[in-house]
């Protein structure tokens, strides 16, 4: 892995006050070296954009020159996005964006999760940026397959056979990067408690049977905060701050004090350019 590595995530924690994962960093590697290799790939020509904090690492050499317009834990930090949850990509429509994971800040990041914020969906769970990413290609290689099956005309076939090739290669180099770095795809995140979110409420090893009440609070506030919207945003707010209190889970309590203090800004973008 890069030696600025460990800079980087010295200058991450003093902006986010959190500890980011080795698996954030050895994306991060992976998309550079894709980018600078013969036959170069870049995620955005597979309509994955990289943003939030692996935007901030691909596109600053020096962390302490990043200027934000608020506060940084807003950063590509979308209105339903629950605490837990650190955008790291997005797609080309109707709010889809990818974030890892922190259920439990002791046990540190854990799996991805992503989801539409302009849709009514639940959220769809990865085990590793890379497990999303490679599901990505799967599942767009079926599609353009698909599509190759009703398509009369010579440019559209060459069209989706281009697209074939493009994702073939990426999940190809992808798996190859984890064999190569010896990377698990799943980073084992646990099933946790059921939510109709989509996300599993997780418990830590030393989680406290005592504590059964915080995380039924912690079901019935993240439902509210993901479905509810602006009517039932401060009941949302109040049950999941208590909640967090009775868990121990502080991090979480500070991402979501400014979080909803500026739920409904304009843009999700934060960094001054």
């Amino acid at each position: 892995m890069s030696r600025s590595k460990d800079k980087h995530k010295a200058k991450l924690k003093q902006i986010y006050g959190v500890n980011f994962p080795d698996s954030l960093f050895w994306f991060h590697e992976f998309i550079v070296e894709q980018r600078n290799c013969q036959e170069p790939i870049d995620l955005n020509d597979l309509d994955l954009y990289p943003s939030g904090v692996l935007n901030l690492l691909l596109n600053f050499d020096d962390l302490d020159r990043v200027e934000f317009s608020g506060n940084p834990l807003l950063h590509y930090r979308y209105y339903r996005d629950i605490p837990e949850f650190f955008t790291c990509l997005y797609g080309d429509c109707d709010g889809q964006h990818w974030g890892i994971l922190l259920d439990e800040p002791i046990d540190g990041f854990r799996g991805v999760a992503m989801y539409w914020s302009n849709d009514g969906a639940e959220m769809t769970i990865y085990g590793s940026l890379f497990d999303a990413v490679i599901i990505e290609c799967e599942e767009s290689i079926e599609s353009y397959t698909e599509y190759l099956v009703d398509e009369e005309t010579e440019a559209d076939i060459s069209y989706y056979r281009d697209k074939i090739e493009l994702y073939q290669k990426t999940k190809d180099r992808l798996e190859k990067f984890l064999e190569t770095n010896k990377l698990d795809r799943d980073e084992g995140r646990s099933i946790g408690l059921e939510t109709s979110t989509g996300l599993d409420i997780v418990l830590s090893d030393s989680f406290n049977p005592d504590r059964t009440e915080a995380i039924e609070m912690l079901k019935a506030a993240r439902e509210l905060w993901y479905w509810s919207g602006e009517a039932r945003s401060t009941e949302a707010f109040n049950l999941m701050k208590r909640a967090y209190g009775l868990l121990g889970r502080h991090e979480l309590i500070r991402i979501l004090d400014a979080h909803f203090c500026d739920r409904s800004r304009p843009s999700v973008d934060s960094i001054q350019y």
